[in-house]
């Protein structure tokens, strides 16, 4: 009997669930929106709680959409950077203040970075939080960013992706918070929690892969894998992503530019 894998895509503006066999075909597919995303004069902000819950709805659609299809494994892609501050017990104390589409960090921006070039970098936001807020300081166990939130909610621990862990960086600034150590994205994070498993449909102790940044995501599935490859990824709203694997790159890491 084939496989299959449930995977997740918490976008700007809903979260998509498929179930895709181990063959690459597609046999379910659902998706929710955001309700409560804000837009608009330099706001834009996600309440984390919104991932969650389109994850519940869209996973299990998509499951019993697929019948008895056999899920063996569960994936997860998202929007970045996104970061948001959570406390022991991985509940979000912030709403995740998305990239470059959020202005409200700008004076920390001009503070960190030297040259004022860097608009997604998420240091400036989490310093942001810890300035309007100095309580978080306290209460913020970690900082995790879309992907990991998602994926340490699934499997009950916190964790980010070498990739996204590469945007936590800024010379001679460290987040004000700790940061999960950084782990390959196609590593198993862990195992997909009970009350999860029943949340959508599917079998306790299933393995929740890493995950990382739903365009580079993309730009394995466009084929770009091998020096030499290269793809083009067009996104409805948000996103134009040339990508090219360039032999001198470490090996699981294209070169992308958005």
């Amino acid at each position: 009997m084939s496989e299959h894998a449930l995977g997740f895509d918490v976008g700007l503006s809903g979260v998509r669930a498929t179930v895709v066999r181990d063959d690459g075909i597609l046999v379910a597919a659902a998706r929710r929106p955001h309700e409560r995303a804000l837009m608009g004069d330099g706001i834009a902000e996600h309440d984390p709680n919104d991932w969650l819950q389109g994850v519940a709805a869209a996973g299990r659609e998509a499951v019993n959409a697929a019948g008895r299809a056999r899920i063996a494994g569960v994936g997860v892609a998202g929007l970045g950077p996104a970061p948001v501050l959570v406390d022991e017990d991985l509940r979000p104390l912030t709403t995740a203040l998305l990239f470059g589409l959020d202005r409200r960090a700008e004076s920390q921006r001009r503070r960190m970075v030297a040259n004022a070039e860097t608009l997604d970098n998420p240091l400036p936001k989490l310093a942001w939080w810890i300035e309007h807020e100095p309580e978080l300081a306290t209460r913020a166990a970690w900082a995790l960013d879309a992907t990991g939130f998602v994926v340490a909610t699934l499997t009950g621990r916190p964790v980010m992706d070498s990739i996204t862990a590469r945007d936590y960086a800024l010379p001679g600034w460290g987040p004000p918070v700790p940061l999960p150590a950084p782990v390959d994205p196609i590593g198993i994070a862990g195992e997909l929690r009970s009350d999860w498993a029943a949340r959508l449909g599917l079998r306790p102790g299933l393995p929740v892969a890493v995950g990382t940044y739903d365009s580079f995501v993309d730009i394995a599935a466009a084929g770009v894998r091998r020096p030499g490859d290269s793809g083009l990824v067009l996104g409805r709203k948000t996103d134009e992503v040339f990508a090219a694997y360039w032999p001198k790159q470490p090996a699981e890491n294209p070169i992308a530019a958005r």
